[in-house]
């Protein structure tokens, strides 16, 4: 898991008073350089200046609370993060530590038959292929049905309108009501059909813009581990945009025609997926913005270093933590940490780490106005002391680095989360370790049972009666052609010193057992086997169409995961995006009256009967009449789904809608060459000023 390390400008205010102070550059800190000096006695007055920044009774409060906050989630997340360890370990096919033992001391086997880590491999694969499809996208942008008409425009056609009468008047062409009426409607549908194409190719140069910053920002890396978490744990979640500074690299031309590189700083909206063992939620909480989320970062001092000069972060605070712990071992162990760590192969990997790693809280939630006032925020950013605000807060140890209020316009968090399955009204639900928990042990238990049977049914048990047996006798083994020494049987019964047994052979019986177990874990899970590739499945699924018509039934159970990440994660990550694109951004261009579409669960439900419903529409209106109807463009549309279909690129086989446009416009031309003749210019067109429009081209109804 990657750090946060936001930076400024959509982080929103910094709170100020006690607050001011944090993000200000000091002179002569030389936070550019590579190597920082400074002499004994500035180290001193940095300490000492953010040792009364941090003694402040408002900067000593919010620690408290942040605290006090933080051991309430912690001590409610103790039972999940057992199950979060549990579900790990039952996917990476190790028994629990207690049941273990237990076998050890029954003996034998210690196989694990690993169903789990098996269906979490095939619903992985599954999602992926769903919610990252090649050469497309699992959401999109589409403008409004309706665009709204802004006021202003509303005004114009009024007035075009109202001038057009009055020119009418004027010649003494007598207009009515109805004619108006006509009039104001025809220019208002013609003016909503503009907006409307102007609003599609904004909506598709925004798609465009948030598919660049996602695809430098991490966001489809982010979803493919977010996916890897649903399957596997209570819940997953993706977090940004976190904007964060990072160094580009480009290459420049001189004027000698020579390239040199070119360093710049620049802000990316960066996306990641958090690890469920590092949230927090508050005890009471049933989503990401109910109640407040903490989230564990181990931070590296490099990691600090970054904070310097962002406005919002307290340079004093950053400075003391990093003189103050300058080799890291700066935190606040959960005593579960060495566990998830060996599970997650990262054994003493915080332990031996030079870069000296600090684990930082960071506190989402909202804040009472009350609380505020109390730290020092000035009433006239807090006006209601019983409202809530919503607040960040970071902080190491006993110090406190970071605070602002978020500048989201409603307030949301940057955080969103979904469950492989849901549980209504709870914070976490089930992944599949937990849906098959209970088949999965029945399984272990029997494919012990399987293995012992054949290991003591591999050969014959011996009876052997020690009396009776010649001294230096070796009893421990059998071995071909051996010939055992024995004495008389002192009864005079006959007896033989040396009795053999067969041990029965049970194993067809044990292997049905764990195909039946087998077979509801398929139920429990979701995910059958015949989805994964097994061959051995029995009835309509022999056929290709019996096994087509299985794999439509099984992607029914996914339509429910499927939709609830279009819904939870999709879609929301997308339009929180997109917001910050709308209100910060200076592009134009891009801005408009817009919607976000999640693809998932479309792909998912009608991906091949698509294709196929498309090459029959195709063949079907392939007609002149059809044609007529739907245009060269509608057509042109048609071709270029089909095409995008089959994983081809559209725009090299398609002509584009401007070049089909510009063909029309020559075609046009072409055939109105040869009469001389001006084209009459369209009656919705704006009239040049002062110009008197004729009967036929204002008001048509007449």
């Amino acid at each position: 898991m990657q750090p946060v390390i936001p930076v400024a400008p959509p982080s929103g205010p910094a709170m100020p008073n006690a607050m001011q102070s944090f993000g200000g550059n000091r002179n002569g800190a030389g936070a550019s350089g590579l190597v920082r000096v400074l002499s004994n006695s500035q180290i001193d007055a940095i300490r000492q200046k953010a040792e009364v920044q941090q003694n402040a009774p408002e900067i000593s409060a919010m620690a408290a609370y942040v605290r006090r906050c933080w051991e309430a989630a912690r001590n409610a997340k103790q039972p999940i993060y057992r199950k979060l360890i549990k579900s790990l370990r039952q996917r990476k096919g190790e028994y629990e530590p207690q049941k273990l033992q237990q076998i050890k001391t029954m003996g034998g086997s210690e196989v694990y038959m690993n169903l789990t880590k098996t269906k979490c491999k095939a619903a992985v694969s599954w999602l992926r292929d769903v919610m990252l499809p090649a050469d497309d996208k699992p959401w999109s942008i589409k403008p409004t049905p309706k665009p709204s008409m802004p006021p202003v425009v509303e005004a114009a056609i009024f007035e075009r309108v109202q001038y057009e009468a009055e020119m009418l008047a004027q010649a003494g062409i007598p207009v009515g009501a109805t004619d108006v009426t006509a009039r104001l409607s025809q220019i208002a549908e013609a003016v909503k059909n503009e907006l409307l194409n102007s609003a599609k190719k904004s909506a598709a140069r925004m798609e465009e813009k948030i598919d660049d910053q996602f695809r430098e920002g991490g966001w489809y890396e982010a979803l493919e581990e977010f996916i890897d978490h649903i399957v596997t744990f209570k819940a997953a979640f993706l977090r940004g945009p976190i904007f964060r500074r990072r160094m580009r690299l480009k290459w420049e031309m001189f004027a000698d025609g020579s390239y040199h590189p070119v360093r710049s700083s620049v802000i990316v909206p960066e996306w990641y997926s958090p690890s469920p063992f590092d949230i927090y939620p508050s005890p009471a909480s049933k989503g990401v913005n109910d109640g407040y989320i903490i989230e564990r970062h181990m931070l590296r001092r490099g990691d600090l270093v970054a904070m310097r000069g962002v406005p919002g972060y307290s340079e004093e605070a950053i400075d003391a933590i990093l003189y103050e712990h300058g080799q890291g071992n700066l935190r606040d162990w959960l005593w579960e940490d060495t566990e998830r760590q060996v599970l997650e192969n990262r054994e003493r990997a915080w332990l031996d780490s030079p870069e000296g790693l600090m684990e930082s809280l960071e506190f989402s939630g909202k804040i009472q106005g009350k609380l505020l006032l109390e730290w020092g925020i000035p009433k006239s950013k807090v006006p209601d002391p019983m409202a809530e605000y919503e607040g960040n807060i970071w902080m190491i140890g006993r110090w406190v680095f970071c605070a602002k209020l978020n500048a989201d316009p409603l307030c949301r968090r940057d955080y969103f989360k979904a469950s492989f399955e849901e549980i209504p009204g709870a914070f976490w639900g089930e992944g599949v370790p937990e849906a098959i928990e209970d088949t999965q042990a029945i399984c272990n238990a029997v494919a012990r049972a399987l293995v012992n049977n054949v290991a003591i049914a591999s050969g014959p048990q011996a009876e052997v009666f020690e009396d009776r047996i010649m001294a230096g006798e070796d009893i421990t083994g059998i071995r071909p052609l051996k010939i055992w020494q024995t004495k008389s049987d002192p009864t005079g019964g006959g007896h033989r010193a040396v009795n053999f047994h067969q041990p029965q052979l049970v194993a067809q019986h044990l292997i049905r057992i764990y195909s039946f177990f087998s077979d509801i874990a398929d139920n429990e899970s979701g995910i059958p086997k015949y989805v994964y590739g097994d061959a051995n499945v029995g009835g309509s699924g022999r056929t290709a169409s019996g096994l087509s018509m299985l794999m439509s039934s099984a992607s029914k159970g996914l339509k429910s995961i499927v939709g609830t990440i279009d819904t939870k994660v999709i879609a929301p990550s997308v339009t929180f995006q997109y917001d910050w694109n709308m209100q910060n951004l200076p592009d134009m261009s891009i801005k408009g009256d817009a919607q976000v579409h999640a693809k998932g669960s479309i792909t998912l439900i009608a991906k091949e009967q698509t294709q196929v419903r498309r090459t029959e529409f195709a063949q079907m209106s392939a007609n002149p009449v059809d044609l007529a109807i739907m245009g060269k463009e509608g057509r042109a549309n048609l071709l270029r789904e089909i095409v995008k279909s089959l994983d081809m690129q559209a725009n090299d086989i398609i002509p584009s809608p401007e070049k089909l446009a510009m063909q029309a416009l020559q075609e046009l031309n072409s055939i109105d060459a040869p009469m001389g003749q001006d084209q009459e210019a369209p009656a919705n067109n704006i009239l040049p000023s002062g110009a008197r429009p004729t009967d036929a081209q204002t008001f048509p109804n007449r």
